[in-house]
């Protein structure tokens, strides 16, 4: 890989973080909109709706560190 290249996917990888941070903050206010809930809300079709989205945000936020981590690594080499 030549520098102009690996200095490209370094600008997108800084976006992509940029973004996660933006997405890992969405993803805490939605738990704790779940979390204030009271309990017999929280079993209620708005309650489910929002824990899980709050859970499909954390695994979207998991999937993209991990492929962030083998992105990094490959511009290691």
């Amino acid at each position: 890989m030549n520098n102009n290249r690996r200095k490209a996917i370094r600008e997108v990888i800084d976006n992509i973080n940029g973004q996660l941070e933006i997405l890992q903050g969405l993803q805490e206010e939605e738990q704790e909109f779940f979390d204030n809930m009271p309990e017999n809300l929280q079993g209620s079709e708005r309650g489910e709706a929002a824990e899980m989205c709050a859970d499909a945000i954390q695994d979207v936020i998991s999937e993209v560190e991990t492929q962030m981590e083998t992105l990094n690594e490959s511009l290691d080499q």
